[in-house]
């Protein structure tokens, strides 16, 4: 594994054209343990800057020759990511307001209290750092992408073309394989754990996607001794046998995500006669359930329009326990959970024309 660079030290530029003020400010820092930088005029320090410079500028608005606002306006226009503290006197409030609808942190007016100093800079360096993480952050995104095949980007691109926000359920490197896959187990979602699942809980969307995972919360909550394996897909040709698409999958690949006779329960975001029409020729075809649209819809809830279609989570339970026979007794206490679940869900939809705060603020319980 490749170590990690250390962090570049963060050093207070201190530019002031006062002489005997400079060296206190410096003394009051250097006693702090900070590292300082100190120049005697906005020239100086603009000839010593580099791009690279980290930590933080603190910058007397007024001094001869070049101001400190001009430096701030020299230094904005070269891109500069160095945060800046303008120190003032009374009389130069206005210019630092004005310096802060320009981009600067903040101002500190003379005479300051070194407590207040020492909190904007330690506050500065904070912000300065964090903001120094995401700009690494954002190279190495864009350090990864072109490093993509066409074919991978092409599937990316079709991941972010959705304009709401969304569920993320994978970090990039996860996403990209999974996507270049079309399918996979996710395996952080199952409790199958290598074996034979009691059951595959299929999903392809992004709300069957939610309502799935949700109705696995629920199925390990009421019944935490069935093997679930969750299968998410991205790429529905996958499911077509090799020989009929280039994406799809031979039947061993197919038969090691989705078995070749345990029950399959299919969420989809689409007609549910789609899933079956690719899936036909496939060995566990006759055990394949689908739960998808219906043409079932009206002006109503984002959870209601799915209890509408049956893709709710509380189906997506009752269709697992009609398929798994080993929970014998439980399984009637079970759907009657369920379907007084929906019952009560409806009522507080009619009721108070939202859906529940249990679906409209539910997440992930389980690890990733």
């Amino acid at each position: 594994m490749k170590p990690q660079a250390s962090p570049p030290e963060q050093i207070i530029y201190l530019v002031d054209d006062d002489e005997a003020l400079r060296d206190s400010l410096a003394w009051l820092l250097e006693s702090q343990g900070f590292k300082v930088a100190a120049y005697a005029s906005a020239e100086d320090f603009l000839k010593a800057w580099r791009p690279e410079f980290n930590g933080c500028l603190l910058l007397d608005v007024r001094m001869p020759g070049m101001s400190g606002l001009e430096l701030h306006e020299r230094l904005r226009a070269q891109y500069s990511t160095l945060p800046v503290i303008f120190i003032t006197g009374h009389g130069d409030v206005p210019m630092a307001v004005s310096a802060l609808k320009k981009g600067a942190v903040d101002f500190i007016e003379k005479p300051f209290n070194d407590t207040e100093l020492l909190r904007l800079v330690s506050q500065c360096l904070v912000s300065e750092q964090e903001h120094r993480a995401r700009r690494r952050q954002d190279a190495e995104v864009s350090r990864r992408l072109d490093q993509l095949t066409q074919r991978e980007r092409e599937v990316l691109d079709l991941i972010i073309a959705g304009k709401q926000s969304e569920w993320q359920w994978l970090d990039i490197d996860a996403a990209i394989r999974h996507c270049t896959a079309g399918a996979g187990i996710w395996d952080w979602a199952s409790n199958d754990a290598g074996e034979e699942p009691d059951v595959v809980m299929a999903c392809a969307g992004d709300v069957p996607t939610v309502e799935t995972l949700a109705a696995v919360t629920l199925l390990h909550d009421y019944v935490p001794d069935i093997r679930i394996r969750l299968v998410n897909v991205v790429d529905l040709m996958t499911l077509q046998p090799s020989a009929e698409h280039p994406h799809g999958l031979d039947d061993s690949a197919f038969d090691a995500l989705f078995t070749r006779d345990k029950p399959i329960v299919f969420a989809y975001h689409g007609y549910p006669w789609l899933i079956h029409r690719l899936t036909y020729r496939r060995h566990n075809h006759a055990n394949l359930h689908v739960r998808g649209y219906k043409e079932e819809g009206s002006t109503t809830t984002p959870f209601d329009m799915v209890m509408l279609n049956d893709l709710d989570r509380f189906h997506l339970v009752a269709d697992v326990v009609d398929r798994v026979p080993q929970l014998g007794a439980r399984a009637a206490y079970l759907k009657q959970e369920m379907r007084d679940k929906r019952m009560q869900h409806k009522q507080y939809i009619e009721l108070h024309g939202a859906d529940m705060p249990e679906i409209k603020n539910w997440k992930w319980s389980g690890k990733r």
